[in-house]
């Protein structure tokens, strides 16, 4: 699976474009945020899918930006997605209402992996 990855500009830019200010962050753990799906790539059975989700854990997980990580992990998760040839397909309802469940620790990042590959 030949699959590109996304950099932290990208994802600061997409911020920005949304919130129509530019975001407060902090670089290293934006950087730190997007090692996740790396890591997540290598074990050899991650998916388009795996991946994408591993996107928005980094955010949620390391919250980089001072307001609207759950709007960042979105953005990381679409920017992939969308840099590899997928969308999401779902409502927005719907993606977001499995977004916050794994925001909130509700359901896993297979679940929501799992969700997605249904979705794309």
């Amino acid at each position: 699976m030949n699959l590109q990855s996304i950099d932290a500009d990208a994802v600061v830019t997409m911020h920005a474009g949304e919130s129509n200010t530019t975001p407060e962050y902090d670089r290293n753990r934006l950087e730190a945020a997007l090692l996740h799906p790396l890591r997540v790539a290598t074990t050899g059975s991650a998916d388009v899918a795996s991946i994408a989700v591993a996107y928005a854990t980094g955010m949620l997980e390391q919250v980089p930006f001072a307001n609207d990580n759950a709007r960042a992990a979105r953005l990381a998760m679409e920017l992939f997605l969308a840099r590899n040839g997928w969308s999401v397909t779902a409502p927005r309802d719907a993606w977001e209402h499995i977004a916050t469940r794994l925001a909130e620790g509700q359901c896993s990042e297979q679940e929501f992996a799992n969700w997605l590959r249904l979705n794309l």
